[in-house]
């Protein structure tokens, strides 16, 4: 039998390189094919398998470690939801779940997935500059506004 390499890469994040290894080595080993996936990513998202709320934990210990090591006063502000599509199950559930263990550190504000920010880029432009009607810039905006807020009571 002969063995196949494949190599999912981009330098940018976020295109989709992860979700695309697991599946298709997912899709392989469901059509009876030995598979090894082999995660060289150095967040190792696909060792350990849908991801959101693993970067989190990684990104908690890692603040704590600079505040044991270099910065006791470091702290997180909050954290925002992005990308955000209600219409996808565990979107939701993540959202939930980040409420729950993270309480008021989370912003109230959620940027939904759009079309025209992620398009606003291509054209050189911030979201809230290329099409500040659509409802990822209105999203911003209002963050903004909860940032400054939250910023000041601190």
């Amino acid at each position: 039998m002969k063995a196949w390499i494949f190599v999912v890469v981009n330098q940018k994040g976020g295109v989709g390189k992860t979700t695309t290894s697991v599946n298709t080595a997912t899709a392989l080993a469901r059509a009876g094919k030995r598979v090894l996936l082999v995660d060289l990513d150095p967040q190792g998202n696909a060792t350990m398998g849908y991801y959101a709320l693993e970067g989190l934990s990684d990104l908690v210990n890692t603040i704590r470690k600079v505040q044991t090591n270099f910065n006791p006063d470091l702290s997180m502000l909050g954290l925002l939801r992005v990308m955000f599509d209600a219409r996808i199950t565990l979107a939701q559930q993540v959202s939930d779940q980040l409420a729950e263990h993270f309480d008021e550190k989370v912003f109230k504000t959620v940027i939904p997935r759009n079309v025209r920010l992620a398009e606003a880029p291509s054209h050189g432009m911030p979201g809230l500059v290329f099409d500040p009607s659509s409802r990822g810039a209105k999203a911003y905006a209002s963050f903004g506004d909860e940032l400054l807020a939250r910023l000041a009571a601190a």
